[in-house]
């Protein structure tokens, strides 16, 4: 574990500038807060219904980056500036 941070810490590394390597990152937290909860709804749904696990797990996942990607580009920079604006920084 080591060895892989430190070869990127060191390295000029292109991954790092790929555009979906970024989009994760930028959802990573909203989608760890949601996964489970919104991964488990929509998977005992599909399962219910008779849908093969393969394509409940994908279509889970999808909508778990969906709502992620709305959170991080709605509620978050909502949150910011109310939490800002209370705590009277800019």
């Amino acid at each position: 574990m080591f060895a892989f941070f430190w070869y990127y810490a060191y390295r000029d590394v292109p991954l790092l500038g790929n555009r979906a390597v970024l989009f994760l990152g930028w959802i990573s937290y909203p989608l760890y807060l949601i996964h489970q909860e919104v991964g488990n709804a929509i998977i005992m749904a599909c399962r219910t219904n008779g849908v093969p696990a393969p394509l409940a797990i994908a279509l889970a996942a999808a909508v778990a980056i969906g709502v992620a990607t709305l959170i991080a580009r709605y509620v978050e920079p909502a949150v910011n500036g109310l939490l800002a604006a209370a705590l009277g920084r800019s």
